[in-house]
């Protein structure tokens, strides 16, 4: 098991800038910009809504549902469109969209989405299932490349959970030949809290195993 170092924040929410204008048409330092997100969708395998979905395939719905949760936020989101299998490609789109989007925002973005579209009792009807279904047997089944990637202060998915559980090392032990990493001081969400690292170990993982993206 590797231990990484924890990295610094990035993120693709905008902070709010000086932009909205007096009635004279002058700049009004104290009114924000909208919080404002960028949007990827990444992989060959993704087909429109209105496409057919041929086997191994499946449907680009995550871009629109997240669209409409940020904009029910009041928030401004860019689309950067899907992004096939080409590491090259998506490294660079990313780093497009930092330069055109401001990162400072984004948790507290993200955390007010979460809070918005969330009920209580379905929220804990849907832990209470992740808590009462076991896949461990299917484990083994698995013969792509894998990384069980975390945070070792994530307290939603432990990589240890008692001798009657199964956390992230559990996975890990149960998958043939996967390789592991823990980014110390990360929490559940590596790739927000720890962005830099967690883009890091992803994107050499695919560069070990090209054919796993």
């Amino acid at each position: 098991m590797s231990s990484i170092s924890n990295g610094p924040a990035l993120g693709c929410a905008s902070a709010p800038k000086p932009t909205a204008k007096l009635a004279q048409g002058t700049p009004d330092p104290t009114q924000p910009l909208p919080p404002g997100e960028y949007r990827i969708a990444t992989g060959d395998e993704i087909v429109e809504p209105e496409d057919p979905l041929p086997p191994g395939r499946v449907r680009n719905v995550n871009e629109y549902l997240l669209t409409a949760l940020a904009a029910r936020n009041g928030a401004v989101v860019n689309d950067y469109g899907v992004i096939g299998d080409d590491l090259e490609l998506l490294c660079r789109t990313i780093a497009h969209a930092l330069d055109e989007n401001d990162a400072v925002a984004l948790t507290d973005t993200i955390q007010t989405i979460l809070r918005d579209s969330n009920h209580v009792d379905v929220f804990t009807a849907a832990c209470q299932a992740m808590c009462d279904m076991d896949l461990r047997a299917w484990l083994p089944r698995i013969t792509s490349p894998a990384l069980v990637l975390g945070g070792d202060e994530d307290l939603m998915t432990p990589w240890y959970q008692g001798p009657d559980g199964a956390g992230q090392q559990a996975i890990a032990d149960g998958i043939p030949g996967a390789e592991v990493c823990v980014i110390a001081g990360a929490n559940h969400s590596t790739i927000f809290d720890s962005t830099e690292e967690h883009n890091r170990v992803v994107m050499e993982f695919f560069a070990r195993h090209p054919g796993a993206a």
